[in-house]
């Protein structure tokens, strides 16, 4: 090596030798470093080997169950169960009859005791009321009190007059209505 100027070294060794040498004399770290790469990954591969083994054996006792029977009805079964419940809770979120009920009592209350209701019936797909009305305007009032806090309901209403005491009785039927969605999804 020479020197030129003040501290500058020119190093007339190729680079591959000045690599060489660096190695040489810190071999001992590189076969440390080497030998801890290849312990990890044999125990990797290890782990590997068993894990897809267990999953074979999971596999293979999956399968001898779905080939026995009994495994099958208890299936079938549970998936009816599973079924009737999805409709049973999808039918509680379409219908609520706690506040139907309210609305409909509320409703009747408001109009200062000119409506009498004599039945309310829940059936899967709506509600039925059954009531006396003491005046056609009492009557359409109570309809229009419904309508307004229950929307998104459609509502059939019958009225009859009784000719000896003049009430109006009234049938009026409500059922969810059925949103775009659900159309589209059935047809």
């Amino acid at each position: 090596m020479g020197t030129v100027g003040k501290d500058e070294q020119i190093n007339f060794m190729p680079t591959y030798l000045r690599w060489r040498i660096t190695l040489l004399g810190k071999k001992f770290y590189f076969y440390i470093a080497t030998s801890i790469c290849v312990i990890i990954c044999v125990y990797m591969i290890s782990q590997s080997v068993s894990a897809y083994e267990s999953y074979k054996e999971g596999y293979t006792a999956y399968e001898i169950l779905t080939q026995n029977s009994d495994y099958r009805t208890v299936e079938v079964q549970y998936n009816a169960l599973q079924e009737k419940g999805r409709k049973l809770l999808q039918q509680r979120i379409a219908m609520n009859t706690q506040l139907v009920t309210i609305t409909l009592l509320d409703g009747a209350m408001v109009n200062s005791q000119s409506i009498g209701l004599k039945q309310i019936t829940f059936t899967d797909d709506g509600f039925s009321v059954d009531g006396v009305a003491s005046t056609e305007e009492a009557y359409q009032e109570y309809i229009n009190y419904v309508r307004a806090h229950l929307q998104g309901w459609n509502y059939n209403g019958k009225q009859e007059v009784e000719r000896d005491s003049q009430h109006q009785l009234f049938h009026l039927d409500g059922y969810k209505k059925k949103s775009a969605n659900t159309d589209s999804m059935g047809s």
